[in-house]
């Protein structure tokens, strides 16, 4: 007999059908047997059979009571029953299927047709329970699928928001948000050249994440202990506190996600730091051409000024010369006065035209304060 022989139930109140049956049975089955229907249903709980043969005429139950009772009870429903009666009428046999019976023998039982039954009971069992197990992986393999296309809908936001992300800051946000639609309580440190940045409850400048992630980031790219993982990119760890280790195929599938989202995280991290350098760059040249304009704006204003001073002195001081010249050439009072009104005319020119330098000016005053503003904002 196999090691892994099924097992068959015989139920009968005759000793000698008992005998008999685990004659026939014995050399390919695990048999045992009882002699009424109340000691098979007492006896289910602790030995469930892979088949029950059982006779119909018993006292007290009768075979077809006995399978209405184990029909009815979770842990029996499933388990073929094979009736063994010396009545040979239609009627009995289709009372037997009524009751739940899969088989229906007549006595003198021939052991051919026994075995054959059991074979073909255990067979159909087999294949139905395949039936089972194949549907249980169906629906489970479907729900993977549809929890996997949901969780890859929130790596591509992700990604969305990842490229639209300014500041290392709001990157680090945006990642730690995701994680936490993924059930996932984590921390994580960003790096970029000499700058590090930690983020997440707990990983405060100078605290034990922060450090375990700062060492973590050097042991290649998973780091695992129980519920806690490190997974480490080049400008990126994130430590994961709280991940499924008692299911393997969510643990795996969370990891892979993660490892997408490093990747794509670590990509961005980069291109943040040569936007910040590039912005600065740019904001230095400027700074210098801002700073170059106006201390030339500055000079000019000031030589404007310094000319528009001199020269109007150089002027009142013709003007008294000529007086004293006029003096001394014993002119008449008309011809005087002619003489200065036209020197006081060129006087007057040249403060009209000095005025419009000034307005000048002040424009050039205001240019230059409008640069002094760029490079305060800059």
């Amino acid at each position: 007999m196999p090691d892994n022989a099924p097992k068959v139930l015989i139920v009968d109140d005759m000793i000698d059908n008992r005998t008999l049956l685990e004659f026939l049975l014995e050399d390919n089955y695990v048999v045992k047997s009882v002699e009424s229907g109340s000691e098979c249903l007492a006896i289910i709980p602790e030995y469930v059979p892979d088949v029950i043969v059982l006779d119909v005429r018993m006292p007290e139950m009768d075979g077809y009571e006995v399978c209405e009772k184990l029909k009815s009870a979770e842990i029996s429903e499933k388990i073929p029953v094979i009736f063994v009666s010396a009545e040979t009428g239609v009627d009995e046999q289709l009372k037997g299927f009524q009751a739940g019976g899969d088989a229906y023998l007549t006595k003198p039982v021939d052991e051919e047709a026994l075995l054959a039954k059991i074979a073909d009971r255990l067979l159909v069992v087999k294949e139905y329970k395949d039936l089972e197990d194949n549907a249980k992986v169906a629906m489970t393999t479907a729900f993977e699928a549809m929890t996997n296309q949901s969780e890859l809908g929130v790596i591509v936001r992700y990604m969305d928001r990842c490229i639209l992300s300014a500041s290392h800051n709001d990157l680090a946000v945006e990642l730690l948000e995701t994680t936490k639609e993924f059930g996932l309580i984590c921390s994580l440190q960003l790096r970029d050249g000499d700058l590090i940045y930690n983020v997440g409850n707990g990983c405060e400048e100078g605290s034990m994440e922060a450090s375990i992630l700062t060492h973590g980031s050097k042991r290649g790219k998973f780091v695992e202990s129980g519920k806690r993982l490190i997974i480490n990119a080049p400008a990126i760890s994130i430590l994961v506190k709280n991940m499924p280790h008692e299911d393997p195929a969510n643990y795996g599938r969370l990891k892979d996600h993660l490892s997408m989202l490093l990747n794509v995280t670590d990509n961005r991290v980069k291109s943040i730091g040569l936007e910040m350098r590039v912005k600065e760059q740019r904001q230095s040249g400027l700074r210098d051409a801002v700073a170059e304009s106006q201390q030339a704006l500055e000079k000019m204003t000031t030589a404007s000024s310094d000319n528009g001073d001199h020269a109007r002195k150089l002027l009142n001081t013709m003007r008294s010369d000529i007086e004293d010249t006029l003096f001394g050439l014993d002119l008449s009072e008309i011809q005087e006065e002619s003489i200065l009104g036209q020197v006081d005319k060129i006087i007057a020119e040249f403060d009209s035209i000095s005025h419009k330098s000034e307005e000048i000016d002040e424009g050039f005053f205001q240019i230059s304060q409008r640069f002094s503003k760029l490079l305060e904002d800059g």
